[in-house]
C-alpha cells in the first residue's frame, strides 16, 4: 500500500475523505496513520487509497490556457468618400 501511495505523489487525483466530501488535487506527500495511507493533497484534504476514485496524468494538466491563434480579420474597404468636397451650408454631409 505505501508503494502504491508513493508512486501517486505529484499525480492530480480525485476521491472522498472520510467525512464523504469529494475532493481533488495534487498528492503532496504521503502519510502512514494507524488507519491506512493518506494521500495529503494539495486542496489540503486527505484521502485514503480506497477512497480515490479517479487519477489523472499531471503532464495533462496545464495552469496556462492554451495558446490560440486569433481568427483572421477581413481588410475594412477603403475609404472612398471624397475629403476635399465643402459640405453643404449648415454642416449637413449629401
Amino acid at each position: 500500500e505505501i508503494t502504491a501511495a508513493s508512486s501517486l505523489v505529484g499525480a492530480f487525483v480525485e476521491g472522498r475523505t472520510d467525512q464523504g466530501t469529494q475532493t481533488r488535487g495534487f498528492v503532496d506527500s504521503i502519510s502512514v496513520t494507524r488507519d491506512g495511507v493518506l494521500l495529503n493533497l494539495s486542496s489540503t484534504y486527505s484521502i485514503k487509497l480506497s477512497g480515490l476514485t479517479t487519477i489523472h496524468d499531471p503532464t495533462l494538466i496545464t495552469t496556462t490556457p492554451p495558446t490560440t491563434t486569433p481568427p483572421a480579420t477581413e481588410t475594412p474597404p477603403a475609404d472612398t468618400t471624397n475629403t476635399n468636397e465643402t459640405p453643404p451650408a449648415g454642416g449637413a454631409t449629401p
